[in-house]
């Protein structure tokens, strides 16, 4: 039997990486990284100190996102991580014109991963509308300017839904899995 206090905490699941390829978020911090994400200790950091709300919602723009980085972030910020990672594998063969115009349109600045790069400003950038659609083709919205990514590689959500109160985008990417693997 639950006591009162356990009775009170919220219940979250899941918080595995899935792969939804239908996504929404609205007025959602935008953070870019030009290089592989490899160290967990580099994004914990910035999260911790540049996104000051409980729950760290966010997308991510990256050429790779190394799975081993993940278990770490999840660890430190449990049930309170929400991000959608989008992979551009193009990055890495100099293709950065979408990353640039992305840097622009939403304020970013785009992080190279060196460990000597000053952490000290927000890297974050803002997005009012972000629409990942089935195809892999990802939309960024600020104002009546936009830009589109079409060559996404990958794109994984990560987030953890209170129980019996999943909002409509984390019910959304819910039941695209679900048609995923059906």
């Amino acid at each position: 039997m639950a006591t009162a206090a356990e009775a009170e905490e919220p219940v979250f699941a899941p918080i595995d990486p899935h792969p939804s390829k239908t996504v929404k978020r609205e007025d959602v911090p935008v953070l870019l990284h030009e290089r592989p994400v490899t160290d967990a200790k580099m994004l914990i950091r910035v999260l911790r100190d540049h996104l000051p709300d409980k729950v760290k919602r966010l997308v991510l723009v990256c050429e790779e996102f190394d799975q081993m980085v993940l278990p770490d972030v999840m660890d430190k910020f449990e049930e309170w991580l929400n991000i959608v990672i989008i992979e551009c594998p193009n990055f890495g063969k100099d293709e950065k014109e979408h990353l640039h115009s992305l840097a622009e349109l939403s304020g970013a600045r785009i992080l190279k991963g060196d460990a000597d790069e000053s952490l000290d400003n927000s890297p974050f950038g803002q997005a009012e509308f972000v629409e990942v659609s089935a195809e892999s083709v990802v939309s960024f919205r600020v104002g009546d300017r936009s830009v589109v990514i079409a060559d996404a590689n990958e794109v994984m959500v990560i987030h953890a839904t209170e129980d019996g109160e999943e909002n409509e985008e984390e019910r959304l990417a819910r039941l695209a899995c679900e048609d995923e693997t059906s």
